[in-house]
């Protein structure tokens, strides 16, 4: 009889428990709803951070909010002006989702020309060294990138530079973010030494960005870049083999006239 008494106590002690729970949800829930910005206040907040940035101008798109819900319709002059729009909604309170429908409105160009120009921005960027490669392809404004980069930013930053070219539509960074390693590090600096330091490749030591990239990941190199012969080709692998310590050395260096073809 005593035990049934506590399973009853007990029982009411759940069942008290719940009561008190439930009661406390309500009011929490309550809260929640009076804490959410109305879509009008959300409107206010991203419009001023738009105009601010010199992107919302006179009528080239509209910004409208539904339960939460943001879109962006119209035009923008670059691919980079519309990643750069998506960024004035982050950190906004309620904000449940962004619907970019923004489109790019450029002059046309062709592929080629896109393509020329995204070259000439990567060499022309500062932090892009001989440890790193981008390659990629454009196929109707479309762009891919590809290749190596040591760090995350590395990575971004090369893709806000490309959506900076004009003609350019969309963007796929597909770049590869190398691991951090010590010994990958020290491989890197000593098959630089030892190829740069040759007074095969002098020529291009002297150079503001240097032809022959050596990426290492791992253990494993891989040679990228642009040579001027098939004796510079075959020395730049000896001694990335032989000084190096690679466990593997892919050589994927081109001649001058291959590219010429």
């Amino acid at each position: 009889m005593k035990t049934n008494n506590l399973k009853t106590q007990f029982i009411g002690l759940i069942g008290l428990t719940l009561v008190l729970l439930f009661a406390l949800a309500v009011p929490l829930q309550a809260q929640a709803r009076q804490a959410a910005l109305p879509d009008a206040t959300i409107r206010t907040i991203i419009e001023t951070r738009l105009i601010n940035e010199g992107l919302l101008k006179e009528g080239n798109f509209v910004v409208s909010v539904t339960d939460g819900v943001v879109t962006f319709t119209g035009k923008v002059d670059s691919l980079a002006d519309k990643l750069k729009a998506a960024e004035a909604v982050h950190g906004v309170d309620s904000v449940v989702r962004l619907d970019n429908n923004l489109v790019i409105e450029s002059e046309p160009r062709s592929d080629q020309a896109i393509a020329a120009d995204i070259g000439q921005s990567i060499r022309s960027y500062a932090l892009f060294d001989i440890f790193d490669w981008v390659d990629g392809r454009v196929v109707d404004g479309q762009v891919t990138l590809t290749g190596w980069a040591r760090e995350p930013w590395r990575k971004d930053d090369y893709g806000r530079r490309v959506a900076d070219v004009p003609g350019v539509k969309a963007l796929d960074n597909q770049i590869q973010v190398l691991p951090v390693s010590s010994f990958d590090d020290h491989l890197r600096a000593t098959i630089a030494r030892s190829i740069y330091g040759s007074s095969l490749f002098q020529r291009y030591a002297n150079s503001a960005l240097p032809p022959i990239h050596i990426i290492v990941f791992n253990g494993r190199v891989i040679l990228k870049g642009v040579v001027a012969t098939s004796l510079e080709r075959t020395q730049a692998e000896l001694m990335a083999r032989s000084r190096g310590m690679a466990f593997e050395v892919v050589n994927e260096l081109v001649l001058e006239k291959e590219i010429k073809r």
